[in-house]
């Protein structure tokens, strides 16, 4: 999905007090166009959560991210 579109529904989330995080390849792409929260993974594209069938990566980076959801959500 686009960066852009994302950080625009994100800003959108985040004026309604709803939590966001985006898992971004790109995180230089993420930070230009302004997302409020991203956790960045060095994964391939099209595929931000890792390579098919590796559960135990697939669910480090979903847990991250909620963590981070957790850390800034508290921090507000």
């Amino acid at each position: 999905m686009c960066h852009q579109v994302v950080c625009l529904i994100q800003e959108q989330l985040e004026k309604v007090n709803i939590a966001t995080v985006s898992i971004s390849i790109i995180p230089e792409i993420t930070k230009l166009v302004g997302c409020p929260t991203f956790y960045p993974v060095p994964d391939p594209l099209g595929y931000p959560l890792g390579t098919k069938n590796d559960f135990e990566h697939q669910k480090g980076v979903c847990l991250n991210a909620l963590k981070l959801v957790e850390y800034t959500s508290n921090s507000r």
